[in-house]
């Protein structure tokens, strides 16, 4: 199916495959797609994150010389709350095409394959 909406330009590969995941299937206003492109810069960001803490420990040492959790730890789980949120917020259906947003107001158009 073609694109309904270019994908931004500074999108790594999870963000881009989250924007163009959504806008193949949905027709979003320019608000919602200003959302979308926050929401998939968050996955990038993630996937970074995600990639740091491959390869360090998930402990580390702070100022006073305590063992804590890998600061990345937190910010990953602060990061995917926000994507989470903000892909709530979009009200796009979940599993069946045919099945309404869960909640009321702002609809997302289904694109229906031919």
């Amino acid at each position: 199916m073609e694109l309904t909406h270019p994908t931004p330009d500074d999108l790594g590969p999870g963000g881009r495959e989250l924007f163009e995941g959504v806008t193949q299937h949905f027709e979003l206003g320019a608000h919602e797609l200003a959302q979308l492109h926050q929401a998939a810069r968050i996955r990038d960001r993630l996937d970074r994150i995600q990639a740091e803490l491959e390869a360090a420990s998930f402990v580390s040492r702070n100022r006073h010389g305590e063992t804590v959790a890998h600061p990345l730890i937190a910010e990953a789980r602060a990061s995917s709350l926000a994507m989470t949120t903000i892909l709530k917020s979009l009200k796009i259906p979940q599993g069946d095409e045919d099945a309404p947003p869960r909640r009321g107001g702002n609809k997302i158009h289904v694109i229906r394959r031919a």
